[in-house]
Order: C-alpha cells, then structure tokens, then sequence
C-alpha cells in the first residue's frame, strides 16, 4: 500500500542529461595563457597521468575540461592543508570516469554539471563538486557563497547543471564532501572519516554560515535555499564514521543507505531537510550506530551532538498547498531521539511495514562486573563518625551493585564509573512525531519499538567485602551496620580470607522503555508498538535504594519502567505561543478520516470496528488479543499490546477483562458510569 502526495509540476527528471563517458585516456585541459600562481603541472601521456603540484596554500586553476578517462589519473600534490579552487569553462558536464586523488581539499566548479562515473574512484581531503560557483574573493577569505552564475557568458545558459556520483568518493578525518546543484543524485559510494561532514545540497545557492549562538559559542550553520532535489537512490550509500550528513532540497528522495556512527565522547547528526516532500523507499534504511571505544569512558553527556532529524515544511517564506514526510524504509538509532518534523499543518505519513528501532542496546558482561571497588577515603566516609578513623579508612571495599552498603556515601561513585557506548544506550530513545495543526498516520503494520534494553550478566563467582567485629561476628558489605566497630576486614585473595564467595545466577537487568509523542490535529495509529521492559531478578524495588542519610546507594535494585505514549502535549507559560496542544480526532477505524490530501489508493485497516452504540462517546469493539479502552470525549481507544497498558491515565475505563471471554461489556457514558452493552462474539 502507498500514499502519494501529488505536487504538479514537480517530477524528479534531470534538468541536464549527462553525454556518454570521455575517452579512456582522457585528462584534464588547462585554459592557456594563465599566470600560474603557487601551482604547475606535469603530465606522462604514456601513463595518462597529470599531476597538479601546489605550492600555496590556496589557489585558483581555471581549465577548459576537466574529464578524467577511465584509464586516467589526475592528482593533485598540495602543501598541508591546501585547497584548489578549480573553475571549468567548459560547455559540457565534467566528466570523471577514473581516478582522482589529492593530498588536500579540490573544489570543482562546472555550471554545466559533473559527472562521477560508475567505476570512478575519488580520495583526497575534501570534495566540493558544484554548479554553482564561489567567488574568487570568497575562496580566499573562506566564506561557502555558492550561487548559480552563468560566469562563461554563455547565451544558451538554462541554469546550473546537475551534480551525480555513481563511483567511490572517499575522505579521511575532517574531510568533507559537498555536492551542490538544483539536482544532486548519488547512486554510488560517499563516505567521510572521523569529524568530518557529507552535506548535498539541492538548489541554486548554498552558504555554509559562521553564526554565534547564545552561550557565545560559534559554529558553522547550513543554510540552502531548499529550491531543488535531492537524490539518493537504492544503490546509493552514504558513510559516516562519527561525521555528519545533511541532505537539504525543496524535493528530498532517500531510497538507499545512510549510515553514521558516534562514540559516547562524539555523536554524528544525521539531517534530512526538505521545503515540501521528504520520503524514505520501501528499500531505504538509515542507520545512526554506537561504536565503541577500545576502553569504556567517562563523559559529562553520552555522544553530545548525536541526533537524527527528518523535516519537512516550508523554508525561507515559502508557501505550499500540502507538504510532509512519507516513511516507508527502516530506521535504527539505539536508544536516540528521532524527531519527524512537519511543521505547523503538514503530514506525517508511516506506511506499512516500515520501521523506528530506538530500543535500547543489550550488552553481556562477566558475574565480575557486577562488583563496585572503592577507595574508602575520607571523602567516602565524611558522615561515618564511627568508620572515618577505623580499619575501614583507606581500604577497598567491594560491593554489589544492586546491594549497595551503609557505610559511607558511594552516590558518587555509582554515578562516575567509565562506562561503554552500549552500556550508556540501555535505555528506549524517543519517537517525536510533529505536524501541528496537521496530521500523523501510522498505518497498521508498521513497527514502533521504544523498548527497553539491559544487561545480561553471566552465572559467575563474586567475592564482596566482609567485615568483622571483635566478638567474631561477620558481616557482609551489604548488611554491614555503620555505628558498629570492626577489627578486620575480609576481601578475595587475603590470606586469612575463609574463602567467603557467593555465587552470582545469570540474570538480566532490564533498562527503562523510552517514548512515542504524537503532537497533531488529527491521528490515525494503528502500529505494532513495543515498548516494553524485561525486569530482571533484582529488580524489585520502585526506587533504586537509598541509604540512612538519603544518598543512592544501589543500581540495578529498581524496576525498570515501561514505554509510553503521549497524545497531544503538555506546555507550560511562555511554549503556548508557539505550539498548540489540541488534538481534534484520534480515530481507529476501517477507513481514513477526511484528510484534504490526494491519495493514490485507500488505507483499509484490517481491523473490524463495530458500530457506535448509543451513549458510547466512541465506537468499543472486542478484538481478539487485543483490550479495548473507552475514553471520555475527545479521546480515543487504542489497542493494548504488552506493556503499553499502564500508559493510560485511571480515570479511563477499562471496558473488557485481560481474559477476553466472550460476553457483555460496557462503554462509558460521557460523564461516567455505564451504557448500552455491546455482545462481544
């Protein structure tokens, strides 16, 4: 099942068809006569190799082609950090069928287009490959102004030619890769290293702008024109390894793969922006991955700047009779925040068998991991006026997590242990899904997961501290009174240790589910929605335990807590100016509500939904494995899968018993209480 939306006159058609490949041998071609300034050439004919030597760190080459045959070479030597604005005066596309390799950054200018081929291979530092063109002056002074230009003169310009890559372009650290016309298309390989940044860019102009934000931190702004289309087809391959993508366009199409990865100490942000449609291929997958780092770390915030945004609304004062984001393919982001933004009035449209995987992460850890050493110092033991000056003081004290002690203050100490990405992800991420005045659709079929992750700790042996009072009385770290007086104390692999040793199950610790929050005018829902927790065996408490002096003295005690679902919003002074938390209709049922938006086919829902009895503020239907829930007016009922149940406020009505046995059950009326029953079969 699809949904189109139609925008006339709009289709994904090339504006500039590319010619067939250069010749094999081809190489670039100078414009004769020009000063040679920090930069020269050299080139072996036998080899089909020219080579470009840079002896400054910026320079301006202008050519009358830049073709690059498919048995050709063309490198580029540069000084350390060196850039090479070249800007080609040529009638036709660039076309780069071979190898082009550079030391530093190469920017192509063509406003005829350019063209990588299927078998071509591109590595260097940065790429810029563009229609539109930078002003010499801008080059120099480091400003990204790109702006269509007709700078040949020509009388037969139409615009700016299109951006394709269908080869391999490949970037170390820092490295960028930026394609920029009113069409750009990959259907090849791009892929930027550590911190660095893939951006295509749909339109006639691009600026990459230096702005200050309000801490007086300056940073590096994209700002498009979001007046073209974006490109990434099936075979089309985007890598990020802990670098940032951005896909701008008025039209944005992704039916391949993009992929990013972040660590706990950098996150990737993954952008995709379009002025009008944004849609995902039944095909597409867009991965945002933890990668771990060789040792755990400690960090003041898990992957700061890790994000994946997909938004689709006016731009820059546009206006548009409809706009929105259609999602067919498959997201994964472990425990991230994904946003889905349509502005005030567009669409949300999440088709069948598409997918949100923001669950948390699983990871497996030895029986050993679950022990807390400590340094009991005098920080530890400030308020221990027993303890401060005993044999305790200065002594490594090992503790079970989930057990804690009462002596000293391990708060601390449980909140800064270096942890890995996998164990900083535990918990479900959230699904924000905006349209303001607008609507979401989420069709049946199509799969919600905000579950919770956890730890799955091996059957194993543990040895805890044990203490010992003068009488000879032992006791566990655990258990331990802090105004008693000990005379020793007992860890694994002292001498006079009596082989006190406790054998750890295997067990699960379950981690918290995250959140779906719809905030629209009209919602259709209808997924395969998990948002559950797996509660481990000591996980019993509804808090993680505190000590006599109110400190946390436990992790791993609490019990995890189950997904939820927000319908609408909650806002406070100042944030009703900008949102609006009314929703009008939430509906379940065997056909979409009025929408005033042009579907290619209908959306039945397999579901049978009896009809509305009489007093029954909304139609109340037995289905089987499902339970049913009466709202009051203006609400709505929702199928209960697993653990989502806990998700709705007491006052609802439950209307069917967990049992669903056939029989009479009730709606609520609209001020409470009971009405006509309805048989259930």
């Amino acid at each position: 099942m699809h949904l189109f939306i139609l925008f006339p006159g709009l289709g994904h058609g090339k504006a500039h068809p590319f010619p067939a490949g250069p010749v094999c041998r081809r190489l670039p071609v100078l414009v004769p006569g020009q000063t040679q300034s920090g930069w020269s050439t050299t080139t072996d004919e036998a080899k089909h190799y020219l080579e470009v030597r840079q002896t400054e760190p910026k320079v301006v080459i202008e050519w009358q082609s830049f073709d690059i045959g498919s048995n050709a070479h063309t490198h580029f030597e540069q000084v350390q950090d060196g850039i090479a604005l070249n800007r080609i005066f040529s009638s036709d596309p660039s076309r780069i069928f071979g190898k082009l390799t550079a030391t530093g950054s190469i920017y192509l200018v063509n406003q005829n287009g350019i063209l990588f081929g299927e078998n071509s291979r591109v590595n260097l530092n940065s790429l810029v490959a563009s229609s539109l063109n930078i002003k010499d002056e801008d080059f120099q002074n480091g400003l990204w102004k790109y702006n269509a230009e007709n700078y040949m003169g020509d009388e037969l310009y139409q615009g700016p030619g299109d951006v394709e890559n269908r080869g391999t372009i490949e970037t170390g650290s820092l490295g960028k890769i930026f394609l920029l016309a009113p069409h750009v298309e990959n259907s090849g390989s791009l892929s930027a290293g550590n911190q660095g940044k893939i951006l295509l860019s749909g339109g006639e102009s691009y600026e990459w702008q230096s702005v200050t934000d309000s801490s007086g931190a300056t940073r590096l702004v994209d700002k498009p024109d979001y007046k073209g289309e974006v490109v990434n087809s099936e075979t089309g391959n985007m890598y990020a390894d802990v670098a940032d993508i951005g896909v701008y366009g008025k039209l944005v199409r992704h039916d391949g793969l993009i992929r990013s990865l972040s660590t706990v100490q950098k996150g990737a942000s993954t952008q995709l922006v379009a002025s009008q449609k944004l849609s995902t291929g039944e095909n597409s997958r867009i991965d945002s991955l933890l990668k771990e780092l060789d040792d755990p770390a400690l960090t003041e915030s898990f992957s700061p700047g890790r994000n994946l945004t997909l938004t689709a609304k006016p731009q820059n004062g546009e206006t548009y009779d409809s706009w929105g984001i259609e999602h067919r393919g498959k997201i994964e982001f472990p425990s991230g925040d994904l946003t889905m933004d349509a502005g005030d009035g567009g669409y949300i449209y999440l088709a069948p068998e598409s997918a949100i995987d923001v669950s948390g992460s699983w990871v497996t850890k030895a029986a050993s991991d679950k022990i807390l050493s400590i340094q009991a110092n005098s920080l530890e033991l400030r308020d221990e006026f027993q303890q401060k000056n005993g044999i305790i003081k200065g002594e490594t004290l090992n503790i079970l997590l989930n057990e804690g002690t009462e002596i000293g203050n391990i708060s601390k100490k449980l909140s800064s242990r270096a942890l890995s990405a996998g164990e900083q992800s535990l918990e479900g991420g959230t699904i924000d899904l905006k349209a303001g005045k607008g609507m979401v659709i989420v069709e049946h079929g199509a799969i919600l997961d905000i579950s919770g992750g956890g730890i799955q700790y091996e059957q194993g042996i543990v040895y805890t501290t044990k203490l010992v009072t003068a009488e000879g009385e032992v006791f566990d770290i655990s258990e331990a009174p802090d105004w008693l007086t000990y005379t020793r104390l007992i860890n694994a692999g002292d001498e006079k240790n009596p082989n006190y040793k406790t054998l750890l199950p295997g067990h699960t610790e379950g981690a918290d589910a995250g959140s779906v929050n719809i905030l629209a005018r009209k919602v259709v829902f209808d997924p395969s929605l998990d948002a559950s927790v797996s509660k481990g065996l000591f996980q019993v408490n509804t808090a993680e335990l505190k000590d006599s002096l109110g400190y946390q003295k436990t992790i791993g005690a609490r019990t995890p807590v189950p997904g939820s679902l927000k319908l609408g919003a909650t806002f406070t002074t100042d944030e009703y100016n900008n949102n609006d938390p009314i929703v009008d209709s939430i509906v379940i049922k065997n056909r979409l509500p009025e929408t005033g938006i042009h579907f290619s086919a209908g959306l039945p829902f397999s579901r049978k939904i009896k009809t509305e009895k009489p007093g029954c503020p909304m139609t109340c239907s037995a289905i089987p494995d499902w339970e049913r829930w009466c709202f009051p007016p203006g609400k709505a009922w929702l199928p209960k899968q697993g653990p989502v149940s806990h998700l709705f406020p007491a006052e609802y009505s439950k209307a069917m018993p967990g049992n669903r046995s056939p029989g009479q059950y009730h709606c609520p009326f609209r001020g409470g209480g009971s009405g006509n029953p309805e048989q259930i079969q």
